[in-house]
């Protein structure tokens, strides 16, 4: 089974968030999902806001594909650790 690295970026901003997946369709269905369910938590993360912000013009960009999960998720940590604070839109940057 593949392992995906995705961004999720806009044209209109220079804002990035960096995500892991098994199922890219559906993770992005699920950001998107996610950014409209006013009484959960996830509402308020920068992702969703972003979504919400600039909807018309949001893109998921392949980055990578692993077979190893660990793989995956070891490119996710580099890269965002690699974006500036001001720039990810990821909850934390992982140390």
């Amino acid at each position: 089974m593949n392992h995906f690295v995705y961004k999720i970026y806009s044209d209109n901003s220079d804002k990035i968030y960096i995500g892991y997946t098994k199922n890219i369709k559906r993770r992005f269905w699920q950001h998107k999902r996610n950014s409209t369910k006013r009484n959960q938590k996830i509402y308020n993360y920068p992702i969703s806001k972003f979504i919400r912000d600039n909807n018309n013009n949001i893109k998921l960009k392949l980055l990578h594909t692993y077979e190893k999960k660990n793989e995956a998720l070891n490119k996710e940590t580099e890269l965002i650790q690699s974006i500036d604070i001001e720039k990810t839109l990821n909850i934390k940057k992982i140390k």
